[in-house]
């Protein structure tokens, strides 16, 4: 269930790629103008990432989760009626700073319900099903933009949100009303900390601190490369930026295809090693994009490259849970939010020394950064693990 709505929350995060040149001929403007709806929703997705999180905390996470899908309705049916580009692109950002709510809340929520035990297999199979929103969200647009119009796309994205907002507060209520019928003591709880007290305590843990900047290093050098690709296939091999994209889209499938193989190398792998596993296997990935002789390979390599990524992404989320376990989701939402920043520097940087070095050097030296990444954090996992014990 907050798979799906991740899903969905995510698929809105690239719904308006495809549907540009509609968007661009009905309100009679540029294609680079149009791109503006991407853009607002990504902004008001990051700005009030850190803003959910302790009310989320405070008030119930599936509750908060209900009432963010559930203004994401109102929303996305105002988009549908947009009279203008400024109107859509400010309904874009609403979207944004709205759906920011359901996907960290849905990992706080499985951090707070499952056994540790299980918790990376859940972690694995929630990631899974969401990162396919990221994946289909251009062809979702493209298709319903296609086949009926643009404004019919955010219709049925307004549906789907509404489902979503109906069954998580029933779920919400149902969960209270059996906890009613099983009252449990509470001890007495104090005022809720304020957003910057819960940031200077997370930030103040030495653990949190190296797993988030390791989040951001991990997504700067990773998903950093991965924006660049299309262009790297394009430039090389004369690729369409179309088709070329669509072969990095198979990043994703390698997600999947973690997500489906968790239980099994959870079985077979030691949970400390697999960060050095995923490390490896993204980081010989990404080193192989910049110098592979075909753009045929980039298509196995990109799935390698989604593989390892999650396989290491998996396990600093397992991380993050232990953080600060009665304020999962400000951890969560830190988390994310270490996400966009790490994505945002690492395009920014390696697109700099891109242009001054070459695309073979740069994905190199960031396939060799993830490699020592991973062996790092196996390392530090596995001294941690001794400590506690």
């Amino acid at each position: 269930m907050l798979a799906t709505a991740a899903f969905v929350s995510l698929a809105g995060t690239r719904l308006c790629d495809a549907m540009l040149p509609a968007l661009a001929e009905a309100f009679d403007t540029g294609t680079v103008e149009a791109s503006a709806v991407v853009s607002a929703y990504a902004i008001g997705y990051a700005v009030t990432q850190l803003l959910w999180g302790p009310v989320g905390d405070r008030h119930g996470k599936l509750r908060v989760i209900a009432i963010a899908a559930l203004a994401c309705t109102a929303i996305t049916l105002a988009a549908a009626a947009a009279t203008s580009l400024t109107a859509l692109v400010l309904a874009r950002a609403a979207m944004g700073a709205t759906a920011a709510g359901i996907f960290p809340l849905g990992l706080a929520w499985i951090s707070d319900n499952v056994p540790l035990a299980q918790r990376q297999q859940a972690l694995a199979r929630f990631s899974g099903v969401s990162v396919f929103g990221m994946i289909l969200g251009p062809l979702l647009g493209g298709l319903l933009s296609e086949a009926w119009s643009w404004r019919g796309a955010f219709l049925v994205v307004a549906v789907m949100y509404a489902i979503i907002a109906w069954v998580v507060w029933r779920r919400d209520r149902a969960a209270k009303a059996e906890a009613a019928a099983q009252p449990q003591p509470q001890p007495s709880a104090g005022p809720s900390p304020s957003l910057v007290q819960g940031l200077r305590h997370l930030w103040a843990l030495p653990w949190a601190r190296v797993v988030l900047l390791a989040t951001a290093a991990e997504v700067a050098l990773g998903i950093g490369c991965v924006a660049m690709a299309p262009t790297v296939l394009h430039q090389r091999f004369g690729l369409p930026l179309d088709k070329a994209g669509a072969v990095v889209a198979l990043f994703g499938i390698g997600g999947f295809l973690f997500s489906r193989a968790a239980p099994w190398l959870l079985q077979h792998i030691a949970r400390p090693r697999l960060p050095a596993l995923g490390g490896a296997i993204m980081g010989a990935s990404i080193a192989s994009l910049g110098m592979i002789p075909d753009w045929g390979w980039a298509a196995p390599v990109c799935v390698l490259a989604g593989f390892g990524f999650f396989t290491l992404h998996n396990t600093l989320q397992v991380q993050v849970t232990q953080l600060a376990p009665d304020a999962s989701g400000l951890s969560f939402a830190v988390f994310t939010a270490s996400n966009f920043f790490g994505q945002s520097a690492g395009v920014a940087v390696i697109a700099l020394a891109w242009a001054r070095f070459g695309a073979a050097p740069v994905f190199l030296v960031c396939g060799a950064g993830l490699v020592a990444l991973g062996l790092a954090m196996s390392v530090l996992i596995q001294r941690r693990g001794q400590a506690l014990t």
